[in-house]
């Protein structure tokens, strides 16, 4: 069996990083603070309800931010997508008009060349 020394435990995370982890823990010690505070009349009742819905309000913009991400980001991966199917599909084109060019000049060369045989004969 291991013992844990909890000393050692707390220099490991900070009580940011233990609120993070444990937040059901940080909402227990946010309404102890709470309950605490109005009892001493350092707390208004209604300065709180005011900023739970201002944080409520500001809980649906970030998710509503959140679900607009996601749709920005998968219009994004589909506009990429389109783009690199277009990019490859003019690559190919251009590389078949290139070689047929080539073609065609190779063919010039070839006709020019038959032409100057038959002024010699």
């Amino acid at each position: 069996m291991k013992t844990v020394d909890f000393n050692k435990l707390s220099t490991f995370l900070s009580p940011t990083q233990v609120l993070e982890e444990y937040p059901e823990a940080q909402k227990l010690l946010i309404e102890r603070g709470k309950q605490i505070l109005i009892k001493d009349g350092l707390l208004d009742e209604d300065a709180i309800k005011e900023a739970e819905v201002q944080q409520e309000a500001l809980n649906v913009t970030v998710e509503r931010l959140e679900g607009s991400i996601e749709v920005l980001q998968t219009r994004l991966s589909r506009f990429l997508a389109e783009f690199v199917v277009s990019q490859n599909n003019l690559k190919q084109r251009i590389y078949r008009l290139e070689k047929q060019g080539h073609r065609t000049l190779d063919d010039l060369k070839v006709a020019n060349i038959t032409e100057d045989k038959e002024e010699y004969f």
